[in-house]
């Protein structure tokens, strides 16, 4: 005796061939789990090929069934699949069968009530239709039908009552049989009303939520569309993106979502006294607008003036000006990709190339004469192409990859957009969080060829970093010689630096005259190259002084910095009991006077 597995080739009645049933069976499976793929990858491009692989995995199941006998893969005699419309036909006909012998069955049980000793006699050649499970089916049923109809009853009453209209009733029925058709009609009122009904989609809008405040959580298994991309490039852009902690879960299906900042009570009209959870928010869209928005309010809350981020937070939402017409059309183009967001890539691609095609003849970007939101949602709408592989597919779908596509507007934005350091960063932000294994994760690829190399064991990849736009720095102090600790510091900036294909700075930090020597100084360059380390550029603190300067009085005017002349020990102490410094409410008028009196090198500036 044989079984399937034992058979090694078959002779197919179809091509009268030898069928090679174990290699056949094995391609099956391979094309089954190639389909299965494709369907968990989400991707619209990836879904457009599983219709041939359905198609060939069928032809081929069909061919092992022929040749083995008619027994499918699964050991199960073979049945061809039915289209949909064959299958409602099998449907319909099988209810219609039904139907008829429930109605058998009961004209069968009539008749056997009205023929006496003769019908019992049918009755027990008949005994399905009057068995206890097909008697105990017909009381639910009749049971059924009764309340329906009770509760139909109390509906017009109802309605009757509302128009100021007494419902009429039979002109037989007593006081007790309306009360008893009163009773059951509240009944069944009851029992619709307690019955659970399935409860809408709700989205989490200023209620409580299990996100910590300013944490950015996605699912890392999701299309890289249905990821907070321009969440994550406004924030890049704003050089807010370190306010926001970005988590993985695999347990969220309802798009990206933002814990917001606990807030008072007084904030919905309460008393103020109460510090309630502040809920989250969903959506690529919606979330890009709160961090620009936040933007602005956050850094001119402090000086009124505005800080960093706050003119390119402006820009982006359209609101660097007066234009109330920019601010709509901004808007509008926005809402015009997120409703492009339920069809297929394909179809999408299109419908924003002949919108920017014509749009776009004649000026660089969508809306003004710089980058705004209405950019990063119409790039979103493409699939977010700063990929090459994405890019790619946006130009077959295009038509060809050839010269004439290349001249379209769409295909100059889009690849201009596509090379915005912003867009590479927030690119790698969102596909970085995929873990691939317990030590990688997923990197963007930008170009054709790897750009960078694999990671060596036991490195990480730096989190949002692009090829040629990553600068390391090893600060020593020329006070003292190489030890074992700067070695390691030294050679891991060294490592991203050349694998990210940036630049290394060693940066003497000389501010402490008293202490240095040029001695120091010569015996760390030289060890440097002993541990085959080549900056590509030795700066100085002292040559940038000025610059610091000025930078730290910008800072001051922002209301993003304050003087403080605490003593370190007691500093420490507030910073590790998590208490304010007396000075941090400080005004940036007064920041200012402090800081002119440090910079005049007097004995009373010496404190601070």
């Amino acid at each position: 005796m044989s079984s399937e597995g034992d058979a090694v080739a078959s002779t197919s009645a179809a091509d009268g061939g030898v069928v090679d049933l174990p290699t056949l069976k094995a391609t099956i499976e391979a094309l089954s789990n190639q389909i299965r793929d494709l369907k968990a990858s989400g991707s619209d491009s990836d879904k457009d090929q599983i219709p041939p692989l359905v198609k060939e995995m069928l032809v081929k199941k069909k061919k092992y069934a022929d040749a083995n006998g008619g027994i499918g893969v699964d050991g199960k005699k073979y049945e061809e699949p039915l289209s949909k419309s064959e299958k409602k036909k099998r449907e319909r006909e099988a209810k219609k069968q039904a139907a008829a012998a429930a109605a058998a069955a009961g004209a069968a049980s009539g008749g056997g009530a009205a023929d006496g000793a003769e019908g019992k006699d049918a009755g027990d050649l008949k005994a399905d239709p009057n068995s206890k499970g097909s008697l105990k089916k017909a009381a639910k049923k009749a049971e059924k039908a009764a309340k329906k109809a009770a509760a139909k009853k109390a509906a017009a009453e109802a309605a009757g009552s509302k128009d100021g209209t007494k419902p009429t009733q039979p002109g037989g029925d007593s006081k007790k049989a309306k009360a008893k058709a009163d009773k059951k009609s509240t009944s069944a009122a009851t029992t619709a009303a307690a019955k659970p009904s399935r409860p809408p989609a709700a989205v989490a809008i200023g209620t409580k939520s299990k996100l910590p405040p300013l944490t950015l959580s996605f699912n890392p298994n999701a299309a890289l569309t249905d990821r907070p991309v321009m969440s994550l490039s406004v924030a890049v852009l704003t050089n807010t993106v370190l306010d926001y902690t970005i988590n993985s879960d695999h347990n969220r299906h309802c798009g990206p979502g933002l814990g917001l900042p606990k807030r008072q009570d007084g904030d919905c009209g309460g008393d103020g006294n109460n510090i309630i959870n502040g809920g989250e928010i969903c959506g690529d869209a919606t979330i890009a607008k709160y961090v620009l928005r936040q933007a602005c309010v956050g850094s001119s809350s402090s000086s009124g003036s505005g800080g960093y981020g706050t003119a390119i937070a402006q820009t982006l939402l359209g609101t660097a000006s007066d234009s109330a017409s920019g601010q709509a059309t901004i808007d509008q183009y926005v809402d015009y990709a997120t409703s492009l967001s339920k069809f297929s890539l394909p179809r999408r691609v299109r419908a924003v190339a002949s919108t920017l095609n014509a749009a776009l003849a004649t000026r660089t970007y969508v809306v003004g004469s710089s980058l705004t939101l209405a950019d990063l949602a119409l790039f979103a709408s493409l699939g977010f192409p700063s990929q090459y592989s994405d890019q790619m597919a946006v130009l077959d779908i295009l038509g060809s990859n050839d010269d004439a596509t290349k001249k379209m507007p769409t295909y100059r934005w889009m690849m201009m957009i596509a090379s915005h350091p912003a867009i590479k960063e927030a690119t790698q932000l969102a596909v970085g969080i995929t873990q691939l294994t317990a030590q990688t994760t997923a990197e963007a690829a930008f170009a054709a060829q790897p750009e960078v190399e694999p990671l060596m064991s036991g490195m990480s990849p730096l989190q949002g970093a692009t090829p040629g736009n990553v600068v390391t720095r090893f600060p020593p102090e020329p006070s003292g010689y190489l030890h074992i600790g700067h070695a390691k510091a030294v050679l891991m900036n060294e490592y991203y630096a050349r694998r990210y294909n940036g630049r290394l700075i060693a940066r003497f930090d000389d501010t402490n005259p008293s202490k240095e020597k040029e001695e120091f100084q010569s015996s760390i360059l030289e060890d440097l190259g002993k541990l085959g380390v080549s900056p590509d550029v030795v700066t100085f603190t002292s040559d940038y002084f000025e610059t610091i300067r000025e930078y730290a009085l910008y800072m001051i005017r922002s209301g993003l910095a304050y003087m403080d002349d605490t003593p370190q020990d007691v500093m420490q102490k507030e910073r590790m009991d998590r208490i304010d410094s007396r000075h941090r409410a400080q005004s940036p008028k007064e920041a200012m006077e402090m800081f002119e009196l440090m910079c005049s090198g007097s004995e009373d500036g010496a404190a601070w």
